[in-house]
């Protein structure tokens, strides 16, 4: 999709659509594995209690994270693992239907109530999450043509290089995820 980079920095019209694409496509690829990351999590937590009965702070974060405005009335007559697999539900719920970024205010919804704190993100990482969701958002919500805009056009090589420092990081929260959910 991306074309190769150039020499002269010159893309056609048609090249510079491709990166933009890319753009798109690698946030939205992006968000989309930081949900399920952070889900897997949650549902792993909630498997190992139901199991087995071992408990996992990432349940009790999704308690503490819940609004007790959202609880249903009869709240204090749930047993305990019904309350579990309500704030569980809330949450997956919430992931699915109103998630819409990977803004460092998205990061820290989804990685709070599951026990990872910003400050134990790489501060670069969440800085370019930031400004890659940014200029996502600029490229999805303005025009392309040339005499329509004032934005400097995507360079391939960037877009490229970014998304893959980008990706990297994912590792990092991958791994701290793992150590949430067990494995």
């Amino acid at each position: 999709m991306l074309p190769a980079t150039s020499a002269t920095g010159r893309y056609t019209p048609r090249q510079h659509d491709h990166v933009r694409g890319f753009r798109l496509l690698a946030c939205a690829e992006m968000e989309a594995c930081i949900e399920d990351l952070v889900l897997d999590s949650v549902e792993a937590a909630y498997e190992t209690w139901v199991r087995n009965g071992q408990s996992h702070a990432c349940l009790l974060r999704l308690l503490a994270y819940t609004p007790r405005e959202s609880f249903p009335k009869y709240w204090e007559q749930l047993p305990f693992t019904k309350r579990l697999e309500f704030v569980k539900e809330r949450f997956v719920g919430w992931v699915r239907a109103s998630n819409h970024g990977i803004k460092e205010s998205d990061l820290l919804a989804l990685f709070g109530p599951v026990g990872i704190e910003m400050s134990e993100l790489d501060p670069v990482w969440v800085n370019d999450m930031n400004s890659f969701a940014s200029q996502r958002g600029e490229t999805a919500h303005s025009s392309s043509h040339p005499s329509l805009t004032t934005q400097q056009p995507p360079d391939p090589g960037t877009e490229r290089d970014r998304v893959r420092r980008l990706v990297s990081g994912l590792k990092d929260v991958d791994d701290r995820l793992g150590v949430h959910r067990g494995s």
